[in-house]
């Protein structure tokens, strides 16, 4: 390559090739592209091809396109321009998305129907009220008259700098209180669990690397409370079955002496402590204090498991 380099001559490209006829609609198709991305309704490349050329197809711009490509592009027969001039396929596809880099294209989650109707802005809106008012009642907040910049720590600023969320009318006076719930759904089957990151395992040449895990279905949902301080109050474990009794979620030692009654029927009698039946219980803990809890009744309404 550097033999065919000469003294004085230009290295740099001289032109920037040809511009497309459709370059003035482009910001069009991508705002519909993008759009339709956040209602949750992405296109396929080959589906963003067929929306551009139907909305191409009855315009002034179908001429434009037959004689941009009249002159500049050779057309084969077997090719799809010639029974339609003005069609455009990958090849524009290809050079529209390296002229917009910020389009990208990924794998889709499925989404659901229900959540996706509920989600809107004016239910949020109604309901961050309603429990704005019960916080309020409660004696866990008070209302300002005005929206005020609050810092991380409760605080009111007029810095904006310092500022942590957006403005609000409502400051927390008893976040210790506040209880914050997230909810996420397992399996008791290892079956089809992958390698943490790839990992390996040191077996001989003839081995399989084979791990000792459970297959059995059992499918779980776990719950974690945080308070509005940011500290870990409980756990609770909901597991899907037909019954459940008090052994399972408390754990027991059987050879206690001191036994009040039935067990099973009278849990809170023999639960939490060295001589108890059931050792530990289930606990909750806020601001170093230990709240016991107890589980007295397991119902099964309507194919599901209600626990009071």
């Amino acid at each position: 390559m550097l033999t065919r380099l000469k003294s004085k001559r230009k290295t740099t490209t001289a032109g920037k090739g040809n511009i497309s006829p459709l370059i003035a609609l482009e910001a069009h198709f991508l705002d519909i592209i993008l759009q339709l991305a956040v209602m949750r309704q992405p296109l396929t490349p080959s589906g963003a091809i067929q929306l551009i050329n139907s909305l191409v197809e009855t315009s002034h711009f179908q001429r434009e396109i037959i004689e941009w490509k009249a002159k500049h592009l050779a057309l084969k027969e077997d090719d799809t321009a010639v029974e339609n001039p003005a069609y455009l396929g990958k090849k524009y596809w290809r050079n529209f998305r390296k002229r917009h880099p910020e389009l990208k294209t990924k794998k889709a989650v499925k989404f659901d129907a229900k959540r996706d109707d509920w989600c809107t802005y004016d239910n949020f809106v109604a309901m961050y009220d309603g429990v704005y008012a019960a916080m309020v009642k409660s004696g866990v907040a008070i209302e300002l008259p005005n929206e005020v910049m609050v810092t991380l720590d409760g605080t009111i600023t007029d810095n904006e700098a310092e500022m942590y969320g957006r403005k609000t009318k409502y400051l927390l006076t008893k976040p210790e209180y506040i209880l914050f719930v997230d909810e996420v759904g397992c399996n008791t089957s290892q079956k089809n669990d992958g390698n943490v990151g790839g990992e390996k395992f040191l077996i001989t040449e003839d081995q399989r690397a084979m791990l000792r895990s459970s297959v059995q279905d059992c499918h779980f949902t776990v719950l974690g409370f945080t308070n509005g301080k940011g500290e870990p109050v409980c756990c609770v474990i909901i597991v899907a079955s037909m019954e459940i009794s008090a052994k399972h979620i408390l754990g027991l030692q059987p050879c206690v002496q001191e036994v009040v009654g039935d067990p099973e029927s009278n849990v809170e009698e023999n639960s939490y402590g060295p001589l108890k039946y059931y050792l530990y219980g289930l606990t909750c803990a806020v601001g170093g204090i230990t709240v016991v809890t107890y589980v007295t009744i397991a119902v099964r309404m309507d194919s599901s498991l209600v626990i009071f």
